[in-house]
């Protein structure tokens, strides 16, 4: 899943009691709107916002504006409202520095467990360099596409626990990792297409009628065509939310370990990887005296770092703006 460093959609998780009888208080179309700005910044030599020329990969720092608008949409339905089917970005993501627009079907079982099928198109889409260790040139762009599904076991029998299970592909339409450093044979190690596989465990509880927390933890096996580029990857996160009247707050830290299968060739080492990242977020309801109209803001920061200097970055991201639910 994408850490925030592009516009992040905007406002926090309606975080819902432990177990429910219903998925929403009535049959029909809900959903939510939100238009924001925002401001991002990164000094990783994988970005594409940086400067396409880096001699010995050596990086300055990007700042990047971004206005965007996002939302989701849900259509709730059954005898006992008890079947959804969703579209856009998801508000639990969100809450938790994450972004992806996904589409599915969520069902709730009589033991209270929300079982969700979702396609997420555009997680893993985006722009990369060619050949990222190009030192000499301007490195060239080229898209990645991906697919992304996940079958999530929400709130298991009513339970505080929840399983996620996710499998995703990815694409570099012009892959030339390495080629201006290595021979063909040594190449292929460079190769970044991939699978991806992902599992995360998860527990909920709230703590007084107005606040809670949530922890979990994520495992990700990154089988990439090139042996250097797959790793594995484990984290745990921490999520803290708290609503007061108007107000609503949520705060998140993540850290995580990757460990790469064999020695990059062209670093003459074996990658290690260690990284954390903070992300708040706030929502002012009935902005202006409109019940419907709210103010939302996001931050995060996240700090990468690696054995090998080329990997190593950090990025900070700030948004504000509006949200309007329906």
């Amino acid at each position: 899943m994408k850490y925030v460093h592009i516009a992040v959609g905007l406002l926090l998780t309606s975080y819902s009691s432990i177990s429910s009888a219903q998925l929403a208080p009535e049959a029909g179309i809900s959903g939510n709107f939100s238009v924001l700005t925002a401001m991002s910044s990164t000094n990783s030599n994988l970005s594409t916002t940086v400067d396409a020329y880096s001699p010995n990969g050596e990086q300055k720092r990007d700042e990047e504006f971004i206005g965007a608008a996002l939302g989701n949409i849900t259509y709730t339905f059954g005898e006992e409202l008890d079947q959804q089917i969703f579209i856009g970005t998801s508000r639990e993501d969100i809450a938790t520095g994450l972004i992806a627009l996904e589409m599915g079907y969520r069902y709730l079982t009589d033991a209270g467990t929300q079982v969700s099928l979702a396609f997420l198109p555009t997680v893993l889409t985006d722009e990369v360099w060619q050949d990222p260790y190009n030192f000499d040139t301007s490195r060239a762009k080229t898209d990645r596409t991906g697919n992304a599904y996940l079958l999530s076991f929400s709130h298991i029998n009513g339970s505080p626990y929840s399983v996620d299970i996710g499998f995703a592909n990815v694409k570099i339409d012009e892959e030339k990792s390495g080629q201006t450093h290595l021979e063909e044979s040594q190449q292929k190690l460079m190769n970044r297409n991939a699978h991806s596989y992902f599992g995360k465990l998860s527990y909920q509880e709230m703590l007084t009628a107005s606040s809670g927390y949530s922890v979990s933890l994520r495992y990700l096996h990154h089988d990439t065509e090139g042996d250097a580029m797959a790793y594995d990857h484990l984290s745990a996160e921490g999520t803290w939310f708290k609503f007061h009247n108007r107000h609503k707050f949520a705060a998140t830290l993540t850290t995580g370990l990757s460990k790469y299968e064999i020695d990059n060739p062209i670093f003459e080492e074996q990658r290690s990887d260690a990284q954390y990242s903070v992300f708040g977020a706030y929502e002012l309801a009935s902005l202006f005296g409109f019940e419907d109209l709210s103010f939302v803001s996001l931050v995060s920061y996240n700090n990468h770092r690696s054995n090998i200097d080329f990997y190593s970055f950090d990025e900070y991201f700030f948004s504000a703006g509006f949200n309007i639910p329906f």
